[in-house]
């Protein structure tokens, strides 16, 4: 079964509501209540609806509230719970409240210099502290001698010595 949760706006403000009966976990109007609080965009639709309905909204909090549930204890829940409109928006509104800035430090893997046999880039991470993946460290000028110079061997026994030669050139830099 889908339940509508509403179009996702970056610019709607979200509040927590706390059904009047604890311990509701339901779905109604599109609004999840989990553990007797749900979190909807103030003044829309679901919003007015839930008013309309006795027992719906007993009171309401401000998104930081979410923080003091005892079933949230990660800030991802929030997330899987009632989605990224309003994880981002708790988000937000937990960094300003804690008082630190609203930059996110957006932690990205650097991706493989190699290319593909088609001839585009390839979309593996790169290993740490090379420029490419394990597919293409062969390429890669720290490790690239050594590689080569490696005798015919089996496919699994050249996988391990790509390995052990990878982690010596990473002990190395160390």
């Amino acid at each position: 079964m889908r339940y509508y949760n509403g179009k996702k706006n970056d610019n709607k403000e979200y509040i927590v509501i706390r059904h009047k009966i604890p311990g509701v976990d339901v779905n109604l109007f599109g609004v999840r209540y989990r553990a007797g609080y749900g979190v909807v965009a103030k003044g829309s639709k679901e919003y007015h609806r839930l008013k309309n309905v006795p027992r719906a909204v007993a009171q309401e909090f401000h998104i930081s509230v979410l923080k003091t549930l005892n079933f949230i204890t990660r800030d991802e829940e929030v997330n899987v719970i009632w989605g990224a409109a309003v994880y981002n928006y708790y988000m937000k509104h937990k960094e300003l409240k804690e008082g630190e800035t609203l930059e996110r430090k957006v932690v990205r893997a650097r991706k493989c210099k190699g290319q593909t046999k088609a001839g585009d880039r390839c979309k593996r991470d790169a290993l740490k502290g090379f420029d490419y993946c394990m597919m293409h460290i062969a390429e890669d000028e720290k490790v690239k001698e050594e590689i080569d110079a490696l005798p015919m061997m089996p496919v699994k026994e050249r996988k391990q010595a790509i390995k052990n030669i990878v982690e010596e050139a990473r002990a190395a830099q160390e």
